[in-house]
């Protein structure tokens, strides 16, 4: 078992028992999918930027910004409804509206390049805690340093990211410290996330967020 694993679990486990005088909590179990699939469930707004790529037709490919009805214009098959789609959800639209007249079997990719009026939260021991814009490709380490790094009471190790997916609201433990030595991957960051950073004064904040939301022990290794 990971040094990392111990103590993420140690860090939810023991803010249950805290909280077993005076809440009844779910125990955790185990995730039902892994960590990609949560970021699948990224829906496009208005005014994001996508990138198409059609394979083998080199045309198609490009930048394209959804308008403020979230619609995007492409060529030959004009103006396709993107809001609330995800990326996978509006390829899948593209790949029949183009298969119905001009390509046989076309294969899409849609990627959101960048994201307008979305936004993450970040608590606990930050220089800056508070509600901050993301966009496509932000990572954990990138969104710390929006909040102005880390403050001197910080656990480092401590890094709990609270996420909505499609069987519910999951947390991911994060390492900090491994991240920026490099022994540990710096995981992509979404719309919605809201990222604790463990500290000597942020204990009720993970005892807030303990209690008022049902919890999938999800730890990402």
């Amino acid at each position: 078992m990971s040094r990392l694993f111990s103590l993420s679990c140690g860090i939810v486990l023991g803010a249950l028992v805290a909280l077993s005088g005076c809440a009844t909590a779910p125990a955790p179990q185990s995730a039902a999918a892994p960590y990609p699939a949560m970021s699948s469930r990224l829906t496009i707004a208005p005014l994001d930027e996508l990138e198409v790529k059609v394979f083998g037709v080199s045309e198609f490919d490009g930048l394209y910004q959804v308008d403020q009805d979230g619609n995007i214009k492409l060529p030959l098959i004009d103006f396709v409804s993107a809001g609330g789609l995800t990326s996978a959800e509006l390829a899948r639209q593209l790949e029949v509206r183009l298969g119905e007249r001009y390509l046989e079997d076309p294969d899409v990719t849609v990627r959101v390049a960048e994201t307008v009026g979305q936004s993450i939260a970040i608590e606990g021991a930050v220089n800056k805690p508070g509600v901050y814009p993301v966009r496509g490709g932000t990572s954990l380490l990138q969104a710390v340093a929006m909040s102005g790094g880390t403050s001197s009471d910080a656990r480092v190790t401590e890094v709990v990211v609270f996420r909505n997916a499609e069987n519910g609201r999951v947390s991911l433990a994060y390492d900090l410290k491994a991240i920026r030595e490099g022994t540990s991957p710096d995981p992509a960051v979404f719309a919605s996330d809201v990222i604790v950073v463990g500290g000597s004064n942020t204990r009720q904040t993970y005892r807030d967020f303990l209690l008022s939301v049902p919890l999938i022990a999800l730890f990402a290794l």
